[in-house]
């Protein structure tokens, strides 16, 4: 028959393994995120970039519209 302090021992070694798994799983978890979050700012920047690009573009268009003395309003 198994004691107290058997119990207790194998209570121990058996929350250590779960621990062991808990944690691998969650570094694994928390790279992913990482990584995810990495992906997003390069996306963030990126948009913000090509926003810039697209508004600075559409700048030079109308002035350009504007020296030929046409409208793209309409377009």
């Amino acid at each position: 028959m198994l004691t107290k302090s058997d119990l207790i021992k194998i209570g121990s070694v058996v929350e250590g393994k779960f621990d062991v798994k808990v944690k691998g799983y969650r570094d694994e978890v928390l790279g992913f995120k990482e990584e995810v979050l990495g992906e997003v700012q390069k996306l963030r920047d990126e948009v913000s970039v090509t926003g810039y690009h697209y508004k600075k573009t559409n700048e030079r268009v109308d002035k350009i519209d504007v020296h030929l003395g046409i409208s793209t309003a309409d377009f």
